[in-house]
């Protein structure tokens, strides 16, 4: 059976105290109803903390979903990252892996919230897990956005990347609470 796990970002703490439910932000739930129409399995796990996110903590909550060779993973910003480290440290074989605006804070700029949250190196072996990556950038989402994205295609050259205009960092404050053409790669 064909499966989707979406996993939220990493929104500001004032962000979070407004809305503390990250998996029902942005597009997410529109994405999670679409997909459910055509009859796939969806899970939006709710993140700990995402403000302060610990590693260990979302990997224990992502681990309680099983992956299989037919779920499709997609990340946004922070999520996207937390999804590149956990297949650098996980022997598997997915079909695709979308990333949405990802970060994994290449600069070391954020590094105070985040202990060792993205202490990994990205590297060519994720291609062996995974069939098919797609990356979704705007072109003017912010800077550390932008350099991740320069990190991805340096070390996984067969990522495909799917440049759009005036998109921000795809969210509903940018004006995106429904997204088409993430849902058109997922199917």
């Amino acid at each position: 059976m064909k499966t989707a796990v979406i996993i939220h970002g990493m929104p500001e703490k004032e962000d979070y105290e407004k809305n503390p439910e990250q998996s029902k932000a942005h597009w997410i739930p529109w994405l999670k109803e679409k997909l459910e129409e055509q009859k796939i399995v969806v899970f939006t796990p709710e993140m700990p903390i995402p403000y302060a996110p610990v590693y260990e903590q979302w990997k224990d909550t992502f681990e309680r979903i099983n992956i299989t060779d037919e779920t499709v993973l997609v990340g946004h910003s922070g999520g996207a990252g937390f999804l590149l480290r956990w297949l650098t440290e996980n022997v598997i074989k997915i079909p695709k892996l979308i990333l949405v605006a990802p970060w994994v804070d290449p600069d070391h700029i954020d590094r105070e919230h985040m202990t060792d949250f993205f202490e990994f190196d990205l590297n060519s072996d994720i291609q062996d897990k995974v069939e098919s990556i797609i990356i979704f950038i705007s072109e003017d989402d912010e800077v550390p956005m932008l350099r991740t994205l320069e990190e991805i295609e340096k070390n996984i050259p067969g990522a495909s990347i799917i440049r759009k205009k005036d998109m921000g960092h795809f969210t509903v404050g940018d004006g995106v609470s429904e997204f088409p053409e993430l849902l058109s790669e997922i199917l």
